[in-house]
């Protein structure tokens, strides 16, 4: 592989991963090329009053619901006409699944409170408001 090649696929797999920390094959291959992946594998523990936070309805196009739920420090998500999956920290507002390719960010408003989350899947991104 070209130098040119090496360092943009070295860019492309740290971006792959870094959507979807799950993805072992990303860090398989940047171990391969010879990156340290040691910071990307680090584990994020988010206190439960926080995940507490997070736990509501969320509108994402009319008649599709993104639902959050916790159980314990397991915070879970479940789309209308979907399966509950589980969700998982990548920092103390955002979430990856590991089933697919997908990011939650939970958006404070000015109040402080979260009144949004924003999906981030097949390169688009769609903001739902807090319904309840």
């Amino acid at each position: 592989m070209t130098s040119g090649k090496k360092d943009l696929a070295i860019t492309n797999y740290k971006k792959s991963v870094a959507l979807n920390p799950a993805n072992q094959n990303g860090i398989d291959f940047l171990k391969k090329l010879g990156e340290d992946v040691s910071d990307l594998l680090k584990d994020v523990e988010v206190p439960e009053a926080i995940l507490e936070t997070y736990i509501g309805n969320y509108q994402l196009m009319p008649g599709f619901i993104l639902a959050v739920t916790r159980e314990g420090s397991q915070l879970k998500t479940q789309a209308t006409g979907q399966p509950v999956f589980d969700v998982f920290p990548k920092s103390e507002n955002v979430f990856y699944l590991k089933v697919v390719t997908a990011q939650l960010t939970f958006n404070k408003g000015n109040s402080g409170n979260i009144e949004s989350v924003t999906l981030l899947q097949g390169g688009r991104e769609i903001t739902g408001e807090r319904i309840n």
